[in-house]
């Protein structure tokens, strides 16, 4: 579906936005803007794109360009197009699905924006809400500096200043801070000059989670070459296989226990000839097993050289690193080593010894120590520099000082075994793990003369890894997930798909819920901000999903054990009607309460939440999923209309969470649906 090189996604032009539930009728333009995570670029481009594809640019010039969206990317200086999501091919391939959006616009006039910048900066935006008031001229300095005498983008403007977002994505969720300076700004009065003045009172801010995010351990299946240039494939005793379209491919399979990947991502275990990875990859308890080692590759060579395990994480502050240090401060404590080498029990590292966990909290980087001397600011904004005072998952350095420099696709720096190299970008972690050439180590081992190895492996959001059709460096991409441990068990191991995504987000409800989402004031949950969660409160939605840094999310029992969610960030109250209903209605179609189109045509029941071989909807060819069925009741009762359900005396309606009163079904009832009370006309995001 998304047809991309994975360079930098800092911008993607959006498509047109949906309907309403049932939708009979076109509703106003509007255009839409957004900031965030890049981990859901791909997935939000898609579903965009799926739902129209404007004939003109942001500017309203006519575009030449294939129909759809447009990705910026300003550190390659390259535009990369997306074709439409409207065809149905003859012959279905894994990356020309049978299963697509159709061939009609759901609302053919709404578009958006989207770039992404992370997690942190989506949620300093939104909580931001405008940009920064320059005093000199009282202008709104524009926080995106795309233009296109660097991109080309916009085909022949810079981009509009943009005073405001309407919405932003986060894997990371709110803080308190954030909401302090929430409240403080796009909740405060009017400012700034007469001439550009901030229209705040955006309302309550909504945070809610929305898209569910397997976080994958990438590899490539080939770990080298030897010296006939034959490759050298990882002997994977359990691959995995997935059938696209009737197509049956394998999507990787390498199985680590939750000791194999703690010992792993905490710098323990740097060889993939280890006995740990021999014995889950076709051994037992009681059997050893046979190596991972290719049959073309030399035995010898193999068991004493073995291939490096060779870790990327990514340069800036980012919402997936966030989930994924958030699993290992939970999962890794007290793991106690069983196979060992002779050099660890040298090491005093034997078995029956316990690990040492770096990774002591969730945080927007890894683990960092600022003695280290590594400093990386010089590759871009970074929490990796001596003089850094920002949130950092642990204090004792995990990171080499490396850097995949994805624009000349060369690897800075040295690496060093059990401690990162970096990159930027969920994509530049994918490219760096799949990248070959010159990143291929020359063999040292007297049998090994002529041989080159590889072996990275990554942690990046699964729209990255098979079988979803994100690219790497314009081929389909290559890179397969590792399959990990079940919670508590030692014969069940999983990929990071949609069915187990939503497998492990199932094992948490939200605020205030009945089991099947509907309100309930019967709360016994422990709210971080005290007392119980409540939906009023924007923080207690992350609440539900991350109850305490051990449970919930962070450590599900059931599913994928590392599964993240991304955060939708948004407002209550926005500057237009028009806006507003924008807003409502991309909700409303990412949870699938819009069936039809504007012209009153049925979407296909399958479209995005399809699970099937044979109906794989957009969400799962993008190895994630959407929050399951009782969030998103909660969502369309809460924010989608005023409520009438009633618990305890208590109507939902009436705590005025709702963005607006409906959804409008025909044109005479777009004027009739109504803002929040708590609105000012014309004031808001």
């Amino acid at each position: 579906m998304t047809n991309m090189k994975l360079r930098l996604l800092t911008a993607t032009t959006l498509a047109s936005l949906a309907g309403a539930a049932n939708a009979q009728t076109p509703l106003p333009a509007a255009e839409l803007r957004g900031a965030g995570a890049t981990a859901v670029g791909p997935i939000t481009a898609v579903l965009l794109n799926c739902i129209g594809q404007p004939n003109t640019d942001a500017d309203g010039n006519a575009t030449t360009l294939p129909t759809g969206l447009w990705f910026y990317g300003t550190n390659s200086g390259e535009r990369l197009t997306v074709p439409a999501g409207v065809y149905s091919p003859t012959s279905p391939t894994p990356t020309a699905p049978a299963r697509n959006c159709g061939t009609q616009e759901i609302q053919p006039d709404f578009e958006g924006k989207y770039i992404g910048i992370g997690s942190g900066g989506g949620r300093t935006w939104w909580r931001t809400f405008a940009g920064t008031l320059d005093n000199t001229t009282g202008s709104r300095i524009n926080p995106f500096t795309l233009t296109s005498a660097s991109t080309g983008v916009p085909p022949t403007n810079t981009l509009p200043l943009w005073t405001n977002l309407q919405f932003a994505f986060s894997e990371a969720p709110v803080s308190n801070s954030d909401i302090t300076a929430y409240v403080a700004t796009a909740q405060g009065a009017n400012t700034g000059t007469t001439a550009a003045p901030i229209y705040a009172r955006a309302g309550a801010p909504i945070a809610i989670p929305l898209f569910v995010l397997p976080v994958a351990f990438a590899y490539l299946p080939t770990y080298g070459y030897n010296a006939s240039n034959t490759p050298l494939a990882f002997a994977v005793k359990t691959p995995v296989k997935a059938t696209i379209s009737g197509v049956s491919i394998t999507v990787g399979g390498l199985r680590l226990s939750r000791e194999a990947y703690c010992r792993i991502w905490n710098g323990d275990i740097t060889n993939w000839n280890h006995p740990l990875l021999q014995r889950l990859n076709g051994g037992s308890a009681t059997n050893a097993g046979t190596s991972l080692r290719d049959t073309n590759d030399n035995a010898t060579r193999w068991t004493e050289e073995g291939a490096p395990i060779r870790l990327v994480g990514r340069l800036e502050t980012s919402g997936t690193t966030n989930a994924f240090t958030r699993h290992l401060a939970a999962a890794c404590v007290g793991i106690v080593r069983t196979d060992v080498t002779a050099a660890e029990v040298a090491a005093g590292r034997g078995a029956g010894t316990v690990l040492t966990n770096r990774y002591l909290q969730a945080a927007d980087a890894l683990p960092y120590n600022t003695a280290s001397g590594v400093d990386l600011r010089a590759f871009g904004a970074t929490n990796y520099r001596t003089d850094n005072t920002g949130a950092v998952a642990g204090t004792t350095n995990t990171i080499s000082g490396a850097f995949y420099d994805r624009v000349n696709d060369v690897i800075v720096g040295t690496e060093v075994a059990g401690l990162f190299m970096v990159a930027d970008g969920s994509s530049g972690v994918a490219e760096a793990v799949a990248q070959e050439g010159t990143s291929l180590r020359a063999s040292t081992n007297a049998n090994g003369t002529g041989f080159l190895l590889n072996g990275k492996l990554g942690y990046v959001s699964a729209d990255f890894v098979t079988p979803s059709p994100t690219l790497v460096n314009g081929a389909t991409t290559p890179l397969h997930s590792a399959a990990l441990a079940a919670f508590n068990s030692t014969t069940s191991y999983l990929i990071p798909n949609a069915t187990n995504a939503n497998k492990a987000f199932s094992t948490v409800r939200p605020p205030q819920s009945l089991s099947n989402g509907n309100f309930s004031t019967v709360e016994d949950r422990s709210s971080s901000l005290g007392g119980t969660l409540q939906r009023a409160r924007a923080q207690d939605w992350a609440s539900a999903v991350y109850p305490a840094a051990t449970t919930g999310l962070a450590n599900p029992t059931a599913g994928y054990p590392v599964t993240a969610t991304s955060f939708f960030l948004t407002y209550t109250c926005f500057s237009t009607p028009a806006k507003r209903i924008a807003v409502a209605e991309a909700l409303g179609v990412a949870i699938g309460r819009v069936t039809k189109t504007s012209t009153n045509s049925a979407i296909a029941a399958n479209t995005f939440v399809g699970t099937g071989a044979t109906a794989l909807g957009i969400y799962a060819q993008q190895n994630l999923t959407i929050i399951p069925a009782a969030w998103r009741t909660a969502y369309n009762e809460t924010f989608l209309k005023r409520s009438t359900q009633v618990s305890n005396g208590v109507t939902l309606g009436g705590l005025n969470l709702w963005i607006q009163s409906a959804q409008p079904t025909s044109p005479a009832t777009v004027a009739s649906v109504l803002a929040n009370p708590t609105c000012t006309a014309g004031a808001g995001a």
